[in-house]
């Protein structure tokens, strides 16, 4: 799979320069870790849910978006989307609870 992650601030980089093999490497991460691994982006630092663009451009046949969910403080999962979506900062963002409700 071609991974080109870009982000918001122009920061295109080729795959071959990319310093991961793949997401599951993220698990684990702290925020601080993470953000020398592959920069801050314009993520909030104090939120439970990072996104990150995969291509400069919109691929409808593949995942497009990275987010990346934090407990505290450090990566538990991960999730690739195709579009962009606000499910998993309404799920995981809540700064009183970090687990997803199922109401």
């Amino acid at each position: 799979m071609f991974l080109n992650l870009f982000h918001f601030r122009k920061k295109d980089l080729a795959a071959s320069d990319l310093p991961f093999n793949s997401f599951k490497e993220f698990i684990g991460l702290t925020k601080k870790q993470l953000k020398e691994k592959i920069g801050f982006s314009y993520n909030d630092i104090h939120s439970n849910v990072w996104m990150y663009h995969l291509y400069p451009d919109v691929k409808i046949t593949k995942p497009n978006y990275l987010y990346l969910i934090f407990k505290d403080g450090v990566v538990c999962k991960y999730y690739l989307t195709r579009f962009k979506t606000s499910k998993f900062y309404k799920l995981y963002d809540s700064h009183l609870n970090t687990e997803p409700s199922h109401d």
